[in-house]
């Protein structure tokens, strides 16, 4: 298991991780997790994923994408 860093893609193409975490981040990474029926731990106010969504960097970022879009989490709050 890995903790997750908001993944983003550069202007090159390259997925990064950034250290810098946005407010309520871990909060809805946890439901976008859970949306998408991935397994993951808390550790330390953290999320640990397994080693195989660690590595794939594109998934990662568009889970990074929908934990900071607020839009997209109240319409599948909603919809539930």
């Amino acid at each position: 298991m890995n903790i997750v860093y908001p993944v983003e893609i550069n202007q090159k193409g390259v997925y990064v991780e950034e250290k810098t975490v946005p407010e309520n981040f871990y909060e809805n990474l946890t439901f976008v997790l859970n949306y998408y029926k991935e397994p993951f731990e808390r550790v330390e106010g953290k999320i640990a994923v397994r080693n195989e969504l660690y590595n794939d960097k594109n998934l990662l970022s568009n889970y990074t994408n929908k934990a900071q879009n607020m839009m997209w989490i109240k319409s599948k709050k909603n919809s539930n």
